[in-house]
């Protein structure tokens, strides 16, 4: 439960837009990173480190949002996790939602059911 709730906040964190930044800024900091995550409980689960470099994809058919796919692909459990290493490091995290939760798609129209 802890987990679902922590990758729920660190999604909704990542994926928020975020607000143009300033000319003058010379680097934009990263409030998650280091930040201690609390439970439900407001109990200390661990602290957040940032992992530099890594891409983070979710698959569908393109009907949608990809913020909107992805928020439903944290919190179903059949959700499959695939990645992708290179130089012996992860370099992307791929969310593939359960294929049978899927829209179906019309197999075909005429013109007279519209």
């Amino acid at each position: 439960m802890a987990g679902a709730y922590l990758v729920k906040r660190l999604g909704d964190e990542l994926f928020t837009k975020p607000e143009p930044a300033a000319a003058d800024e010379a680097e934009v900091g990263d409030d998650l990173d280091g930040l201690v995550v609390h439970d439900e409980e407001d109990r200390p689960v661990g602290t957040a480190h940032r992992i530099a470099d890594v891409a983070v994809y979710v698959v569908f058919d393109g009907s949608g949002i990809p913020e909107d796919v992805f928020a439903r692909c944290l919190d179903e459990p059949e959700t499959r996790l695939m990645f992708q290493a290179g130089d012996g490091r992860i370099t992307s995290l791929i969310y593939v939602p359960d294929p049978s939760l899927a829209p179906r798609r019309p197999e075909g129209l005429r013109a007279d059911d519209v």
